[in-house]
């Protein structure tokens, strides 16, 4: 299995994702963790190959969005399962055996996700159910509250979608559909919410995302995203250096 991570920030965080994936000592799953730096210019991978000598480092010189980082990894790679994993999280022992455990036994099964939690050990989003209109409009009204959740519970079990800042992918689904759209866009509510009504893991949200999608929308430019950002500043790096050799 491939546990794949994108820095692009922030190594301490990585560091401590990686030191968590470390310490599951009775893990009976075999794994090889990839790292792809997203151009993050922090020295991750030094730092990488000084601490976690098993872990393989991949330097990008450019900047991606998620899904062209991901493909890049999974191309990489030719283990039977992906697990998609965000930079900014820990990985409890006996997680990656639990979700192996549940696509080994529903080969029908795609995707599994573990219920995820803040450091503060509040439970946050792990899944949703598939947006049909009645779910649609009950997540509405609610204003993200209720409808289309469908990880309050502890029981494994069928949902639409699961978080993507964890998630163990087969790579045979993956291979049957294309692998990830590199084209994808998701946005999410503005955090400025009441604090009453805002979702835990508002907090998270990217503002900088939001704030492009909106100027792009006056721009008549559809579905800014990640991909955008990164183009972004990859545009910004390039007249950088251009000044530079002037």
């Amino acid at each position: 299995m491939t546990v794949s991570i994108v820095h692009a920030s922030q190594p301490e965080l990585t560091l401590d994702c990686l030191e968590s994936l470390e310490c599951d000592h009775s893990r009976r799953s075999s794994v090889e963790v990839v790292v792809l730096d997203n151009a993050s210019g922090d020295d991750l991978a030094t730092l990488v190959r000084e601490r976690f000598g098993n872990i393989r480092v991949i330097e990008q010189a450019f900047r991606a969005g998620f899904s062209v980082n991901q493909n890049s990894v999974i191309l990489a790679t030719t283990s039977r399962y992906v697990f998609v994993l965000n930079p900014d999280t820990q990985v409890p022992s006996g997680t990656i055996d639990g979700l192996v455990d549940y696509l080994d036994t529903h080969p029908k099964a795609a995707v599994a996700g573990p219920l995820i939690r803040g450091f503060d050990g509040r439970k946050q989003l792990s899944a949703l159910r598939l947006m049909t209109i009645p779910v649609q409009l009950v997540w509405a009204l609610t204003l993200g509250q209720l409808g289309a959740v469908a990880s309050r519970g502890t029981s494994p079990g069928p949902v639409g979608a699961v978080g993507g800042c964890a998630m163990l992918v087969s790579r045979d689904a993956l291979e049957r559909i294309g692998l990830f759209d590199e084209a994808y866009f998701a946005a999410g509510v503005a955090r400025h919410m009441p604090a009453s009504l805002r979702p835990a893991s508002a907090d998270l949200w990217d503002s900088r995302i939001y704030r492009l999608h909106a100027r792009d929308a006056f721009r008549g430019i559809r579905d800014p995203s990640l991909r955008e950002l990164a183009e972004e500043w990859n545009r910004l790096q390039e007249t950088s250096r251009s000044t530079v050799r002037r």
